[in-house]
């Protein structure tokens, strides 16, 4: 506007609001001196803008206001660049106290000036100002965090990325993955920024998947020396029986021979811990009395404990659960094993009774409830420190000497306990001796008494005359048995794998009346070649032989009709048993 157009207007008018006005104007009556105010005006054409209104209010000898006086000056400019840092600090504060990581910045000799929201979410301790970080690290990862905050000092450096263990205010470590930059020289900052993401969970996971994949590693090693352990116990068995059976008038070679057979049974059992842990054991659960199987183990148990140990049984009846009488019995070997190797001081306690176990029962955690089994094998002995009670279940851990302990006792009766749906609790101190309760879920009797229970084979042994094709990929174990075969007077064709067996049966015009393969051989394995012999011959009957699980093998054909399995290490006279069996049975599940 003109000046004159511009003296004849009231200032106030230039102002946003009554409200505004009115307080410039209060401003302006207390005044004394000069009064600065940035405050918005509009524009003649509408728009709005900032002005520093420098102005006092020009007073007579009276006090009393005669008129104002100031100045404007345009600085919308400067306020839109300040507003605009404002909106960034904003915007840069609550990305840091809602961020996950922590955040905290040192000063150049090593102490917190600030900390992110997030800093006392991930260590616990309200404040750290004023502290060194460097207190809360754990002794043995300072050396390598002391190296990297030296290499941030550096003008403009920046840390490696280090993870370390930090003391949290609870007194526990926490695993942290810690980055540093060095903003010294930068005004706005002047300090070490120190970037911290809590990686404990994360770790945990990663180190849990690492002992999962050993794990499984050491499994299908173990279950391969197993595989193959299998096969020179049943050769070593075999040819020991049939030497036993040319030595009987000899006492003196004939003891020698007993002792070799305990040899091959300590091996054996030690060969089905190693299938156990790696999940590759012939497993035939059924109805089960667990008292039962400690009755008939009892006299083994009092041989193995030595006789100066008393051992006191208290079992209840119908004691039935759905496991693998094998696996139970390696149980309460194994525990009991363990109890005298406590070098008890009284002797060792096994009992058996029913529980009902109640939802929230806190003396029972993992235990299903319900009604369950109980299994207490307790010992005075020795007990378990409480450092390496948490360790006791881990597959080769032991503490005894080199020599005394494989490792993989407690590994496997954990395993076999899981699988059947229970769980194991352990008590120990080295005060008081060690307590294990296993818990199996309890079925009904009359559940039981329906229950199919694995067939037992004949004692005495029938000759035969069929024809059998004999396919096993071991040397010694193919020849240990058509020696058998042959002694009890069958035909036998004996193959190396399952292709050459296949060009036997095509040169063959005989009907062959029972395939015995070896299940895991190279080029075919003896399910593929069973599959391939009975959709030539539906008739043909088939016995697989192997140290590996069952559940690999198939318990019937195509047709429905029964399939048969002989787990290794076996001897001769098992062996004929089975082979007459599975010709003269009539659909009637055999496993061995």
């Amino acid at each position: 506007p003109s000046r004159e157009a511009l003296l004849e207007t009231n200032a106030a008018d230039a102002y946003l609001n009554g409200a505004e006005r009115r307080r410039w104007q209060e401003m302006l009556d207390r005044a004394h001196d000069i009064v600065e105010v940035d405050r918005q005006h509009r524009r003649r054409d509408g728009t709005v803008v900032w002005l520093r209104d420098t102005a006092r209010a020009v007073r007579d000898e009276n006090g009393a206001v005669e008129y104002y006086e100031g100045a404007l000056q345009d600085v919308t400019e400067r306020i839109s660049a300040e507003e605009a840092v404002r909106r960034s600090e904003a915007r840069f504060r609550s990305l840091i106290e809602n961020a996950s990581d922590g955040v905290f910045i040192l000063s150049a000799d090593g102490l917190v000036t600030y900390q992110s929201p997030a800093v006392e979410r991930i260590l616990g301790y309200e404040s750290v100002l004023g502290m060194s970080p460097f207190d809360l690290v754990h002794p043995d990862d300072l050396p390598e965090v002391t190296k990297s905050f030296e290499e941030v000092m550096t003008p403009g450096g920046h840390g490696k990325s280090v993870e370390f263990r930090c003391r949290h205010a609870n007194g526990t470590y926490r695993m942290l993955h810690v980055q540093g930059s060095n903003l010294l020289d930068d005004p706005a900052v002047a300090g070490i920024v120190v970037n911290m993401i809590d990686s404990t969970v994360h770790r945990s996971l990663e180190e849990q998947l690492h002992h999962s994949q050993r794990l499984e590693a050491v499994g299908r090693l173990a279950g391969g020396i197993a595989h193959d352990f299998n096969n020179l116990l049943t050769a070593i068995r075999g040819y020991t029986d049939l030497l036993g059976d040319r030595l009987s008038d000899d006492a003196r070679a004939h003891a020698d021979v007993v002792e070799i057979r305990r040899a091959v049974e300590r091996a054996a059992r030690l060969t089905r811990q190693l299938l156990a842990f790696s999940r590759r054991q012939v497993v035939r659960p059924c109805a089960t009395d667990l008292g039962r199987v400690i009755g008939e183990l009892q006299e083994m148990l009092r041989r193995l404990i030595r006789e100066e140990i008393p051992l006191d049984t208290c079992i209840a009846g119908d004691a039935w659960v759905f496991a693998d009488p094998g696996q139970i019995e390696q149980v309460v070997v194994n525990l009991v094993v363990n109890a005298r190797d406590s070098e008890p001081r009284t002797g060792i306690t096994i009992a058996v009774d029913l529980v009902d176990i109640p939802d929230d029962d806190p003396t029972a955690t993992g235990v299903a409830p319900g009604p369950n089994v109980r299994l207490t094998i307790a010992d005075d002995g020795s007990g378990i420190d409480p450092e390496i009670l948490p360790h006791i279940f881990e597959p080769f851990f032991t503490t005894k000497d080199v020599g005394q302990g494989t490792g993989l006792g407690l590994a496997t009766v954990y395993g076999i306990v899981q699988d059947a749906g229970g769980q194991i609790l352990v008590e120990s101190s080295p005060e008081t001796g060690t307590t294990m309760r296993v818990y199996l879920p309890r079925i009904e009797p009359s559940d039981a008494d329906q229950a199919q229970t694995h067939a037992r084979v004949p004692g005495h042994i029938e000759q035969g005359t069929e024809l059998v094709l004999l396919v096993e990929d071991e040397p010694a174990v193919r020849s240990l048995a058509e020696r058998v075969l042959m002694r009890q007077g069958y035909h036998v064709l004996a193959a190396a794998s399952g292709v050459e067996a296949l060009e036997l049966v095509n040169s063959t015009h005989g009907q062959i009346d029972l395939l015995v393969t070896d299940v895991v051989m190279p080029e075919m394995g003896g399910v593929e070649l069973a599959k391939h012999l009975l959709a030539l011959r539906p008739d043909l009957r088939v016995l697989f032989i192997s140290g590996y699980a069952a559940d690999t093998v198939p318990t019937t054909d195509d047709t429905g009709r029964q399939l048969y399995f002989l787990e290794k290490p076996f001897s001769p006279a098992r062996f004929a048993q089975y082979v007459r069996h599975v010709l003269d049975a009539d659909q009637v599940s055999v496993y061995g």
